[in-house]
């Protein structure tokens, strides 16, 4: 729901964009950098829980109970912290952040 704001409401704003030739090269790469590290990071977990359960099913990072007594979850909450400070943080950045700065106006019609 929060990232409503950055799609276009209708075909006509659409049509719009693409008649003025609107394009950012940045947020292409962006998009298909962050698309491309999510598909590695699911191959990875996939593969290391299933086809390495033996070797890595127990690491809580992996969803496991811990291999050891003294297994730290840390790095499960900063990979978690990570994922939630990415993905919020890209949405406010560009739904919110312009209105911050007073560049755009509050108005309820962008979620709609």
């Amino acid at each position: 729901l929060l990232a409503l704001p950055l799609l276009p409401r209708q075909k006509k704003e659409t049509r719009e964009l693409v008649a003025r030739g609107e394009h950012s090269v940045f947020w292409g790469k962006f998009a298909l950098y962050s698309a491309m590290i999510f598909l590695a990071y699911s191959t990875m977990v996939t593969f290391a829980t299933v086809v390495l359960h033996d070797v890595y099913g127990c690491f809580k990072i992996l969803g496991g109970a811990g291999c050891s007594a003294e297994e730290s979850s840390f790095p499960a909450y900063v990979m978690v912290g990570c994922v939630l400070a990415y993905c919020y943080g890209v949405n406010f950045y560009l739904s919110y952040w312009p209105i911050v700065k007073k560049k755009k106006k509050f108005s309820w019609s962008m979620f709609l």
